[in-house]
Order: structure tokens, then C-alpha cells, then sequence
């Protein structure tokens, strides 16, 4: 399936996995970093895991990231069916568990990324072993995105920011921690 943003085209067409009775597997292209939808860290960190909850075993494997505007990515996701739906109720997240810091940027320099997590570091106050660097080069075009992940007893949390490449990635690294406060507010 071909489509603008994957992440959120898999989120139509999950729909159509619930009812599988048997293992299935999707291939999606397109977009799985751009800054008006989660990328697909989020969905295969945060949103996959709860569905996983709620009876439907996904997982998921990036093959090719695609940030905006080239997209272009690629990615699969395989269902396991596991029999019927249950609610899911998260009334607290529990403790926190882990934190990671991650900038991930694409046919960029690495020091971009580094930059991004020395604004990180600084603003949360968080060690370096916290923080990772991540430089792809198979994406269509160049990217930057910042994503910062708070995991829970019962959730997993994931803020991003995502800009043109032109984008100052000190602003960026601002924006998501500004992001991350309002949401503990």
C-alpha cells in the first residue's frame, strides 16, 4: 500500500487485520517521519504494544525511513490473531521505568544529531547514556527528527518533533520538550 503517511494508513487499514484468523503481514510506503503525523517509532513503541493489550499481536520492521517531503519509505507490519478484542483501560501510567533520548537524522551530518541531544541533555537534565545518535543514509531524502521516550509500568510515551531540514534542530529540541511538559501539566 502506497500512501502519504504510513504510519496513520496503517492505522485505516489495522482495521482490517481484527477480524484475521490468520497470521497476516503489510507492506506499507510512504512517509514515517513528517511533522503533522507520529512516526513510526510511536507506533511501533507505544501504539502497537497497547493494541498487543487488546488482542491483536503486531509488530513491526522498518526497512527504509522515509522523512518529508521525499516519504518513500518502507515498512512491515505482521499480525498475530489472538481471538477476540478486550477493552483496555489506562487510568495511570505507573513508575517510570526508562527514558531515551533519540535523534535520528538521515543523509545529514551526525553532529546534527548530536547538537540535538546536547539540547536535550541540557534541558532535562538527563546523562548521556540516556541520549542516542542515529544517522541513516538509505532514506529518499534528508531528514531530522528528535524523539524522546518515557517508559512506564503500564505505557510507553513517545514525544517527537520533526522539521524541514532548514529547521534549526536547537528550536526543534525545544518544541518537543515544551511538548513533553504541557503533557505533565
Amino acid at each position: 500500500m502506497e500512501c502519504g503517511s504510513s504510519d496513520a494508513a496503517l492505522d485505516r487499514r489495522g482495521g482490517h487485520t481484527r477480524g484475521a484468523y490468520a497470521p497476516s503481514e503489510l507492506t506499507l510506503v510512504g512517509g514515517t517521519h513528517n511533522p503533522w503525523a507520529p512516526p513510526f517509532d510511536a507506533m511501533a513503541e507505544a501504539l502497537l504494544p497497547l493494541r498487543g493489550r487488546m488482542g491483536l499481536h503486531a509488530s513491526a520492521e522498518l526497512d527504509r525511513a522515509g522523512f518529508y517531503p521525499a516519504g518513500r519509505a518502507r515498512f512491515r507490519v505482521h499480525v498475530q490473531p489472538r481471538g477476540r478484542f478486550v477493552p483496555l483501560d489506562l487510568v495511570e501510567r505507573g513508575q517510570v521505568v526508562g527514558r531515551l533520548a533519540r535523534a535520528v537524522v538521515a543523509r545529514l551530518p551526525e553532529r546534527i544529531a548530536r547538537r540535538g541531544l546536547a539540547v536535550v541533555r541540557d534541558t532535562l537534565n538527563w546523562p548521556d547514556e540516556c541520549l542516542r545518535a542515529k544517522r541513516v543514509d538509505d532514506s529518499a531524502g534528508p531528514g531530522n527528527v528528535i524523539l524522546i521516550e518515557i517508559a512506564s509500568e503500564y505505557v510507553t510515551e513517545v514525544f517527537t518533533g520533526s522539521r524541514p531540514v532548514d529547521f534549526a534542530c536547537e528550536k526543534l529540541d525545544r518544541d518537543v520538550y515544551e511538548m513533553r511538559c504541557r503533557k505533565e501539566s
